[in-house]
């Protein structure tokens, strides 16, 4: 030891007050940044990548104290000389504890990791077909602690009234409004992405991450998130977390101090994404194609990240891990699937999927054919080599259908609701089509009353497909309250949830001062959402579907103790009401009683005879099982 005697830097890394590493401490270290900050003994993958950064440390050599369990399998040095890439590995009889590194050469330290013990609180249980899950922007919901709408040192500062600047929503305030979630009827929430984006310009949005271990500062911290978290749970709601493996922000530190020039992708300078998911499984598609898709920039300040690089698919499944791990979080949602190098997110689905067994790991896969979507998911037995390792989809083709059938007034072989039906028949190509996700609207798209025309009866419609298809549905912020939102340009579906700033006059939280209009939205939702959370049958049962008739749609969910028989009437031949003839149903009702409840109007309907049906409108009808 005495080399170190002149230079001696010891240096712990602690999670506090959010920030990946206690940057007071290591001002003075060769080390500016680790990460993870801290790891876990007991993991099922012995393997830890630790990135060091700091000025030289490349050209320097590093060892470790003797700590029983724990070796050094590997060093990685890369172009840049502010980098190495320490691999540990971490023998099941580890203990936790400190470790100490050991730095000799230009750049001298001495610095103790620590390898915590697991926690034992639950986390990554997955969400099911009981569930029904609520996506919000954090920025656009509720301004929780109006401190942080500026954060010294960040490029853009709040709060801004313009469509695309910081509106000043944060974790705090959602965290604040547990309640309503439980009031609606929702039972997990999907917050679009925490971690920090530290951009000059619309940062507000959450997917060009400059820091993949730290909340955004805007946001709260990461302590905040991690109390939302909990608190969540203690409500009885799980939490996804949005992740995105396809690009970065241009102001993250790998952009300006590249480790190596194949971090990124270049080929040989920026060139954008030619956003065809096609090229992926196309048979014939051409290299120059497929190389664009995997390798092009989804966005100009989106640096697309090199996932074939083993380096970088490391430190950013490890990424994954740790969130999972440290915030107990339930699942994962997965940005631009089918984008990144396929073979890297196959490793990265697989990887965690063998840590957190449960969970569903669901990928945006926006695709408009059935076809093309089951190729991106688990067991398909795909035409080449590639198969994938991601267990569920967004479902987009069912949502174009659900949204283009209800919006067609035809009435024949292929157009109004039958595109529905036909979508639902080719579901033989996924192997569980009941694991999809299905939604109507998202933050990328037309808000569901805006998509329908402005036609609250369909919106209506819309709703109660999405809660009684096969499938796990998603909802989006505000659409309970009949929000409006043009897809054409993403601020308009990101407004405000009104209700969420001091100065709102109408509050959606409360019911104060909302219009008519909206109550009766809200009121729908509430009982439809509240309904399907003790319906076994929708989270359980098959689905039997009849080919549409005069656009109206009519199908079963049933086990053998249970049925619900789900009527869509979107007949536009009629404005006052519309004859269903029930012989043709016999093969489900013959398992029922005469007489059943519509949930939604709270009515009892006699199913001894045919059933005149009102002008758009959906029935949902709970059929007793006759023994």
């Amino acid at each position: 030891m005495k080399a170190f005697n002149k230079t001696v830097l010891t240096w712990i890394c602690i999670f506090l007050a959010g920030a990946p590493y206690l940057q007071a401490a290591i001002t003075k270290s060769p080390v500016t940044r680790i990460e993870p900050a801290f790891w876990w003994v007991g993991m099922k993958n012995p393997k830890l990548q630790v990135l060091l950064q700091g000025p030289g440390i490349g050209g320097s050599t590093l060892t470790m104290a003797q700590y029983a369990g724990v070796t050094i399998s590997d060093i990685k040095k890369v172009s840049s000389p502010n980098y190495l890439f320490v691999y540990l590995t971490i023998d099941p009889s580890a203990k936790p504890g400190n470790l100490t590194f050991i730095l000799t050469g230009k750049a001298k330290g001495t610095l103790v990791y620590e390898l915590k013990a697991r926690d034992a609180r639950t986390k990554a249980q997955g969400y099911s077909q009981a569930d029904v899950m609520y996506l919000i922007m954090p920025d656009r919901f509720a301004n929780g602690n109006p401190a942080n709408d500026s954060v010294a040192g960040m490029l853009e500062q709040g709060p801004s009234k313009k469509p695309f600047g910081r509106h000043g929503g944060d974790v705090e305030g959602i965290t604040k409004n547990l309640d309503y979630f439980n009031k609606l009827g929702i039972t997990t929430l999907w917050l679009n992405p925490v971690q920090e984006n530290d951009m000059a310009t619309s940062s507000y949005h959450g997917y060009a991450i400059t820091d993949f271990y730290r909340a955004d500062r805007h946001f709260g911290d990461n302590a905040a998130y991690l109390d939302f978290i909990q608190k969540a749970h203690e409500k009885g709601l799980k939490v996804v977390m949005d992740m995105v493996m396809n690009h970065m922000g241009t102001n993250h530190y790998w952009f300006k101090d590249m480790p190596d020039s194949t971090f990124i992708n270049f080929w040989p300078k920026y060139t954008p994404s030619n956003f065809r998911a096609s090229a992926q499984a196309d048979p014939y598609a051409s290299e120059y194609d497929q190389k664009q898709m995997a390798k092009g920039w989804f966005d100009n300040t989106m640096a697309d990240i090199n996932g074939a690089n083993p380096l970088v698919a490391d430190y950013m499944i490890q990424s994954c891990i740790w969130w999972i791990e440290h915030g107990c979080i339930d699942d994962i949602r997965m940005d631009t699937y089918p984008y990144p190098d396929k073979f890297f997110m196959n490793q990265w689905a697989s990887r965690i999927i063998n840590e957190y067994p449960k969970l569903n790991l669901v990928g945006e896969v926006w695709v408009d054919n059935v076809a093309l979507a089951a190729y991106f998911v688990k067991n398909q037995k795909n035409y080449n080599s590639f198969n994938s390792t991601e267990p569920t989809i967004f479902d987009f083709p069912l949502r174009d259908a659900i949204v283009n059938g209800l919006n067609d007034d035809k009435a024949d072989y292929s157009n109004g609701l039958v595109k529905v039906y036909n979508t639902l028949s080719l579901d033989f190509v996924y192997q569980s089509p009941e694991q999809n996700t299905i939604f109507v609207n998202n933050h990328d798209m037309s808000r569901t009353v805006t998509a329908l025309k402005g036609n609250a009866n369909k919106t209506k419609m819309a709703l109660a497909m999405l809660l009684t298809l096969r499938g796990k549905p998603q909802l989006y912020y505000g659409e309970e309250w009949n929000m409006p939102g043009d897809g054409k340009v993403h601020p308009d579906v990101r407004k405000n949830f009104k209700g969420g700033w001091a100065k709102d006059t109408v509050d959606y939280f409360t019911g104060k001062n909302v219009s008519a209009e909206e109550q009766d939205m809200f009121a729908y939702y509430q009982r439809l959402l509240q309904w399907r959370r003790t319906s076994t049958v929708v989270h359980n049962g098959k689905l039997t579907q009849f080919v549409p008739e005069k656009n109206v749609y009519v199908y079963f969910r049933h086990t053998p103790t249970a049925q619900v028989m789900v009527i869509i009437n979107n007949d536009t031949a009629k404005t006052t009401s519309t004859s269903l003839p029930l012989a043709r149903y016999a093969e489900r009702l013959k398992f029922a009683s005469k007489t059943g409840m519509d949930i939604i109007s709270g009515s009892q309907i006699d199913l001894s005879k045919d059933l005149m049906l009102e002008p758009k409108r959906a029935y949902i009808i709970e059929l007793p099982v006759s023994k």
